[in-house]
């Protein structure tokens, strides 16, 4: 028998965090570096775990990846640059 995943909880800043005055959980997960895999997860995620999620509890689900972090990050950075670039001068 294969194992497929490893489930860990750890204990985390306890907050209710809202967007547009909604409830919203962040769930995080790692993937192998097997791209083909990697693909795989996302089609069942996308196609079929997470909809059936959605009919069945009434939750909206959102497809995020590092990227989109990394691009936020980088930003803010720049913006960061510009302003203290304006202060100094």
């Amino acid at each position: 028998m294969t194992s497929i995943a490893t489930i860990a909880e750890k204990k985390g800043f306890s907050f209710i965090r809202r967007e547009i005055g909604e409830r919203v959980v962040m769930v995080y997960g790692e993937i192998g570096d097997d791209a083909k895999v990697r693909d795989e997860i996302a089609v069942a995620l996308a196609t079929g775990i997470l909809p059936a999620a959605s009919a069945k509890y009434g939750v909206r689900y959102d497809l995020r990846g590092m990227a989109e972090g990394e691009r936020e990050f980088l930003y803010d950075a720049w913006l960061g640059f510009y302003i203290c670039l304006t202060g100094i001068f």
